[in-house]
Protein backbone atom coordinates (compact mmCIF):
# COMPACT_ATOMS: atom_id res chain seq x y z
CA UNK A 1 0.00 0.00 0.00
CA UNK A 2 1.45 3.20 -0.71
CA UNK A 3 1.25 6.20 1.13
CA UNK A 4 -0.56 8.33 -1.31
CA UNK A 5 2.57 10.74 -2.55
CA UNK A 6 4.32 7.97 -4.83
CA UNK A 7 0.27 6.83 -5.66
CA UNK A 8 -0.27 9.82 -7.30
CA UNK A 9 -0.53 10.03 -11.14
CA UNK A 10 1.93 12.52 -13.07
CA UNK A 11 -0.92 14.01 -14.53
CA UNK A 12 -4.52 14.87 -14.28
CA UNK A 13 -6.37 16.50 -17.13
CA UNK A 14 -9.72 17.99 -16.57
CA UNK A 15 -12.31 18.36 -18.95
CA UNK A 16 -15.48 19.82 -18.69
CA UNK A 17 -18.55 19.16 -20.76
CA UNK A 18 -21.92 20.21 -21.73
CA UNK A 19 -23.89 17.66 -24.04
CA UNK A 20 -21.71 17.04 -26.32
CA UNK A 21 -20.73 13.35 -25.41
CA UNK A 22 -19.50 12.39 -29.43
CA UNK A 23 -17.23 15.54 -28.74
CA UNK A 24 -16.19 14.37 -25.53
CA UNK A 25 -15.59 10.72 -26.50
CA UNK A 26 -13.11 11.79 -28.88
CA UNK A 27 -11.57 13.87 -26.51
CA UNK A 28 -11.43 11.41 -23.72
CA UNK A 29 -9.85 8.33 -26.21
CA UNK A 30 -7.24 10.73 -26.94
CA UNK A 31 -6.47 11.25 -23.10
CA UNK A 32 -6.62 7.22 -22.47
CA UNK A 33 -4.81 6.15 -25.36
CA UNK A 34 -1.93 8.86 -24.96
CA UNK A 35 1.46 6.33 -24.62
CA UNK A 36 2.53 7.69 -21.26
CA UNK A 37 0.37 6.88 -18.82
CA UNK A 38 0.61 8.17 -15.84
CA UNK A 39 -2.95 10.07 -16.00
CA UNK A 40 -5.96 10.73 -14.36
CA UNK A 41 -9.12 11.87 -16.37
CA UNK A 42 -11.67 13.76 -14.41
CA UNK A 43 -14.69 15.17 -16.37
CA UNK A 44 -17.23 17.22 -14.99
CA UNK A 45 -20.61 17.73 -16.75
CA UNK A 46 -22.31 20.90 -15.78
CA UNK A 47 -25.91 18.68 -16.45
CA UNK A 48 -27.40 15.72 -16.00
CA UNK A 49 -26.92 13.88 -19.70
CA UNK A 50 -27.17 10.10 -20.32
CA UNK A 51 -24.99 10.05 -23.51
CA UNK A 52 -22.33 11.90 -21.81
CA UNK A 53 -23.00 9.67 -19.15
CA UNK A 54 -22.57 6.37 -21.63
CA UNK A 55 -19.20 7.46 -22.94
CA UNK A 56 -17.95 7.51 -19.37
CA UNK A 57 -19.08 4.82 -18.27
CA UNK A 58 -17.55 3.17 -21.39
CA UNK A 59 -14.03 4.88 -21.58
CA UNK A 60 -13.43 6.29 -18.51
CA UNK A 61 -10.77 3.90 -16.31
CA UNK A 62 -10.03 2.92 -12.37
CA UNK A 63 -8.93 6.05 -10.88
CA UNK A 64 -10.82 8.44 -13.46
CA UNK A 65 -13.48 10.46 -11.55
CA UNK A 66 -16.76 11.47 -14.05
CA UNK A 67 -18.82 14.13 -11.38
CA UNK A 68 -22.61 15.05 -13.01
CA UNK A 69 -23.33 18.42 -10.95
CA UNK A 70 -26.23 20.71 -11.33
CA UNK A 71 -26.25 24.45 -10.14
CA UNK A 72 -24.44 26.99 -12.17
CA UNK A 73 -23.57 25.74 -15.77
CA UNK A 74 -20.41 26.81 -17.70
CA UNK A 75 -16.86 25.62 -18.23
CA UNK A 76 -15.39 27.74 -15.11
CA UNK A 77 -17.68 25.77 -12.41
CA UNK A 78 -17.26 22.59 -13.90
CA UNK A 79 -13.06 23.30 -13.92
CA UNK A 80 -13.04 24.32 -10.95
CA UNK A 81 -14.74 21.27 -9.62
CA UNK A 82 -12.16 19.32 -11.73
CA UNK A 83 -9.67 20.97 -10.23
CA UNK A 84 -10.48 20.17 -6.39
CA UNK A 85 -10.67 16.74 -7.41
CA UNK A 86 -7.43 16.60 -9.23
CA UNK A 87 -5.07 13.87 -7.35
CA UNK A 88 -2.45 14.44 -10.16
CA UNK A 89 0.86 16.59 -9.90
CA UNK A 90 0.38 18.66 -12.50
CA UNK A 91 -3.04 19.76 -14.02
CA UNK A 92 -3.96 20.03 -17.55
CA UNK A 93 -7.32 21.28 -18.91
CA UNK A 94 -8.91 19.94 -22.03
CA UNK A 95 -11.90 21.72 -23.58
CA UNK A 96 -14.41 18.80 -24.63
CA UNK A 97 -14.43 19.36 -28.54
CA UNK A 98 -10.53 19.17 -28.55
CA UNK A 99 -8.05 16.48 -28.53
CA UNK A 100 -3.91 15.74 -28.19
CA UNK A 101 -2.01 14.66 -30.44
CA UNK A 102 -0.33 11.14 -30.19
CA UNK A 103 2.71 11.30 -28.20
CA UNK A 104 1.36 15.15 -26.65
CA UNK A 105 1.72 13.93 -23.22
CA UNK A 106 5.63 12.41 -24.05
CA UNK A 107 6.21 15.77 -25.45
CA UNK A 108 5.35 17.53 -22.09
CA UNK A 109 7.41 15.47 -19.98
CA UNK A 110 10.42 15.73 -22.00
CA UNK A 111 10.70 19.47 -21.82
CA UNK A 112 9.47 20.14 -18.69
Amino acid sequence: MGNGVLDMPEFTIVIATHQRAQLLRRAIVSCVSQSFSDVQVVVVSDVVDLPTFEVCSELLRPGDVFVQHRGKRGPASSRNIGQQLAQGRSLIFLDDDDEFEPGFLDQVVRYR
